[in-house]
This record gives C-alpha cells, structure tokens and sequence, in this order.
C-alpha cells in the first residue's frame, strides 16, 4: 500500500500543468481586456459602430477558463499533498476534504463558464448578422440544452 501511495507524486505534473494553463489564459484574457479598451477608445475618437461588447465577453470567457484550470490544480494539490493541518489558510471556497467536493465546484465553475461562453456566442452571432431572431439558429439552444442537464445532473448529485 505504501509503495501505491508513492504513485501519488505522478499527480504534481497535473498540477504543474494545469496552473501553467491557467497563467496562460489569464495572460490571454489579460490581451484580449487591452484590445477591448484599445477598441474603445478608438470607438469614442472616431465615433465608429463597433461591438465592444464582444471583447470583453471573449475577455470574461478566458478569465473564467483560468479559473477552472486554477481551481482544478489547487484542488489536485489539495487533495494529494496538502496535510490536514496546513490548509486552515485557505479559504473556504478552497476547503476541499474529498473528490467529491472538487468535482462539484469544478462542475459549479465549468457551467458559469458555459453560461457565459453561450451569451458571448449569441453576442457575437448577433453583432455579425444583426440583432434579429433569425440571426440564431437551432444550433445556439444546443449550448443551454447542455447547461441544462448539467444543471440537473448537478442537482441530483447534490442529493446523494
């Protein structure tokens, strides 16, 4: 048993990787917040008709990707390396004993992200065939269809 718990220092790699993911896409989110304000101001000196909307929701997406990856290495380096004793620092959201309890934030966390990825979408869609009902198809209630059973997966889970 000793030697199968030795396995475990595998899973630092995981963590190594998913934090270096989520820099990544906080500096992605970071550019993508610059060039949102970049079009901004050049909205408001040359009075163009220009979304900007739509950068800051690309913005808000990739901070929340970030996110997940940021949740989902703290949560691994939580779950395998930190003793009982040490984590009383951590905040509450981050007060993780069981896989459980990171598989349902990490799942509370991914459906934000998908709400928030579906409303770009639609915002962008919108903002390139106009702002009419036409301009979505059937292929934009796929995304809610899937927050949807992942909403109730998630409620019944909860129940167990």
């Amino acid at each position: 048993m000793k030697n199968l718990l030795r396995l475990r220092y595998i899973y630092i790699i995981a963590v190594i990787f998913a934090f270096l993911d989520s820099i990544f896409f906080l500096i992605s989110g970071v550019i993508e917040s610059i060039h949102g304000f970049m079009v901004f101001f050049r909205k408001l000196m040359t009075g163009e008709k220009i979304l900007i909307g739509v950068y800051f929701m690309e913005a808000l997406d990739r901070f929340l990707i970030a996110f997940v990856f940021m949740i989902f290495s703290l949560g691994i380096y939580k779950l395998f390396f930190v003793k009982e004793h040490s984590s009383v620092d951590l905040p509450g959201w981050l007060q993780i004993e069981n896989l459980k309890e990171l598989k349902v934030l990490l799942w509370e966390t991914i459906m934000v992200t998908l709400v928030v990825y579906t409303i770009s979408l639609v915002v962008n869609t919108t903002a390139d065939k106009g702002a009419v009902m036409e301009s979505l198809s059937w292929n934009a209630l796929i995304l809610p269809v899937i927050i949807l059973i992942l909403s109730v997966s998630l409620y019944f889970m909860r129940k167990e």
